[in-house]
């Protein structure tokens, strides 16, 4: 439901609020707005994609997608430098240039939001091996 109502903004935000008067807005909010939406729809498919067990708790997934999505917003805009000293390379390898750049921002994309998820299993686990370690202690103590 929330991502049919944020999906629009990113299309029409700038028309709607320009319409209403408030197009110094866009400018300022398009890039949180964006990265807000993008570490939902990571959060979401950390906690739907795989098969879990029990409930994974979802505060520790929200970390692994912020940093997942923070590490791709990094891949993006070191890759928007890398372009922008592109023609350089285009002059000399040609067509083939722009294949393998993209195919390389294809995987380091996936790997930032792999490397998220991997960080929010870790934290998972950690949090079930300290909470079996607190319950063991407890039944030795009360023994």
């Amino acid at each position: 439901g929330t991502f049919l109502l944020a999906v629009p903004w990113v299309f029409m935000g700038p028309a709607v609020l320009e319409r209403l008067g408030l197009g110094w807005i866009w400018p300022r909010l398009h890039w949180p707005l964006g990265f807000a939406l993008l570490t939902w729809l990571v959060w979401r498919a950390y906690v739907t994609l795989p098969k879990h067990t029990d409930e994974p708790p979802r505060l520790l997934l929200a970390a692994g997608a912020v940093l997942g999505t923070g590490l791709w917003a990094l891949v993006t805009v070191g890759f928007r430098l890398y372009l922008a000293n592109f023609d350089r390379f285009t002059s000399l390898y040609g067509v083939v240039t722009g294949i393998i750049v993209l195919m390389v921002w294809l995987h380091s994309s996936a790997f930032s939001v792999l490397l998220g998820a991997e960080v929010a299993s870790t934290l998972i686990d950690r949090l079930d091996s300290s909470e079996e370690g607190s319950t063991e202690a407890d039944e030795a103590t009360d023994s």
